[in-house]
């Protein structure tokens, strides 16, 4: 016992020293582990899912990952694409980035589109198809078509009793009757999309004498060869412009060189980098038989820059592909590019160049977008590059101001260039996708549902627990009463301008347009077997 007790302190001592050892330790692996965290990349700045768990690599998929991106934590290939307001993408060699959309509509709607079934080759197809695209890809709305009839717009699913119900005049001559939304009244139900070519209102919208909650106008505003003649012409009551929109589908479709039919394919919703692109320039804008004269002036000054400076790329009509359905071969040819050139039509406004072109990455040089209001507009020198197409005395001045501003893009600042290219890209993915057109097409008949129905509010009270109905943001009404308000400020401007003597037009005679259909393509790097020059230099009055 006395052996015991003389050895109790040592034992003591043994253990003391052992617990602050194993503390001192771990304080080490504590501070060891905290310096390799700081040290270690985190996958951030746009590579990555946000909200998703990383994960490593697949044994089968680190084999085609560089190091830099295994150490990013990047996902796989297979997770870039568009699902419902997310978008992901890859630029060049960079991690996949993501855009999510902008929607407003947060409880669940449904809509019912009027028309004859969406099939290949129909009428108002592709309008149809980014509607379509952006309802399928919005969280809360659902929709589904109604088979009609052409004579007394009744229909096999009136016992349904959507929301909403979009009424394509170009697609079904008649609108549906109040049967066929289930007894309800058109005023507060019917949204009207017309797409037609011309600010002048579709001849059944005169038939329903008011009896409709909204008016939607592609065609808004008043043009005539390139120069804005009305911007707010008036029409009809609750008559707003809207404008097509940036399809899943331009990023969906797969890249190939159309330079060797061998070459390559490239994975969907990948781009190459802007420094990267081997084309300089690309127009592939039509002139008709003469008809189109701003788009052809256009076409005309882009070849005579892309000569003059030795510049790759092609200029002239691609193919015969139309509205009924997306070019492959088109899109491809624009992801090369550096530069896309591309104008509004002269007569009207709103075309799907224009989205078609910001899908492609590349830096857009256009003529404004747009005269007609539109919710988060696109910013001249911010997101694309203006350019003035309206008829002038002295074409060669126009002419010339085009070759300057591509070669100040193109030579003296490519930085800039590729900086507002990308801009572009992404404000057009955040805002301009179908899914978020689509959404603001909504928010705004609900917004006028406001203003009109009782009934609204007891729509909404139930998904909001009784509490008012929801604000929305840049609706419409809301991008409509701004436009005017500012076109209004600058009515002294206008018509000073009105005073001034008239402008006169010069037209592309016929062996102009005769020269600007063959196209010319320098798709090569020296240029030289593909220049199609014939008739370029060809006499105008």
């Amino acid at each position: 016992s006395d052996d015991d007790d003389c050895g109790a302190p040592a034992m003591r001592r043994v253990l003391s020293a052992c617990v602050v050892g194993l503390g001192v330790v771990y304080v080490g692996f504590v501070v060891w582990g905290g310096v390799r965290s700081r040290r270690r990349p985190s996958g951030g700045g746009g590579g990555g899912v946000p909200g998703r768990e990383r994960r490593p690599p697949h044994r089968s998929e680190a084999s085609s990952w560089s190091a830099s991106s295994q150490q990013r934590g990047v996902p796989p290939r297979a997770e870039l694409g568009c699902v419902g307001v997310r978008c992901c993408f890859r630029v060049g060699d960079a991690a996949p980035e993501c855009v999510e959309a902008e929607i407003e509509v947060a409880s669940a709607m449904t809509a019912q589109t009027w028309g004859a079934p969406l099939r290949d080759g129909a009428s108002s197809w592709r309008l149809r198809h980014l509607i379509a695209d952006g309802l399928r890809a919005h969280p809360h709305l659902a929709a589904w078509e109604a088979t009609h009839s052409s004579t007394n717009g009744s229909s096999s699913s009136s016992s349904q009793k959507p929301d909403l119900v979009l009424w394509y005049p170009t697609v079904a001559a008649q609108p549906p009757s109040p049967k066929a939304l289930g007894g309800r009244p058109r005023r507060e139900h019917l949204v009207v999309v017309d797409e037609r070519d011309t600010f002048k209102p579709h001849p059944g919208l005169d038939a329903l004498a008011g009896d409709y909650l909204v008016v939607f106008k592609r065609s808004f505003v008043r043009k005539r060869d390139g120069a804005l003649v009305d911007a707010f012409p008036r029409v009809a009551p609750r008559y707003y412009p809207f404008q097509y929109a940036l399809a899943d589908s331009y990023l969906r479709a797969s890249s190939t060189s159309d330079d060797t039919p061998t070459s390559p394919r490239a994975a969907a919703f990948e781009l190459p980098a802007w420094r990267d692109r081997p084309l300089d320039v690309v127009c592939t804008l039509r002139v008709g038989r003469g008809e189109f004269q701003a788009r052809a002036r256009v076409l005309d000054a882009t070849r005579r820059a892309m000569l003059a400076n030795g510049w790759t790329g092609y200029a002239g009509e691609l193919d015969s592909g139309s509205r009924t359905k997306i070019n492959e071969a088109y899109h491809a040819l624009m992801r090369r590019a550096k530069v896309v050139v591309t104008a509004q039509p002269g007569e009207w406004e709103g075309d799907f160049r224009t989205f078609e072109a910001l899908a492609s990455g590349a830096l857009v040089v256009s003529d404004r977008l747009f005269h007609a209001p539109s919710p988060r507009p696109l910013v001249a020198a911010e997101h694309y590059v203006a350019v003035d197409v309206a008829a002038t005395n002295n074409y060669t001045a126009t002419s010339s101001a085009l070759e300057r501003t591509l070669r100040y893009y193109l030579v003296d600042r490519p930085d800039l260039a590729e900086r507002i290219a990308a801009a572009g890209f992404r404000h057009a993915l955040r805002y301009h996708r179908t899914v978020s057109r689509v959404d603001w097409l909504v928010r705004s008949a609900l917004a006028e549902q406001q203003q009109q129905s009782a009934a609204f509010h007891h729509h909404h009270q139930r998904a909001e627990k009784g509490g008012p109905p929801a604000k929305y943001n840049e609706t419409a009404r809301v991008v409509y009463d701004r436009g005017l308000r500012r076109w209004k400020e600058g009515e002294r401007q206008r018509q000073f301008i009105a005073e001034a003597p008239p402008v006169t037009t010069q037209r592309l005679d016929d062996a102009a347009i005769a020269a600007l259909r063959v196209p010319l393509d320098r798709r090569r790097s020296s240029g030289t077997e593909h220049d199609i020059i014939k008739g370029i230099s060809a006499t105008r009055h």
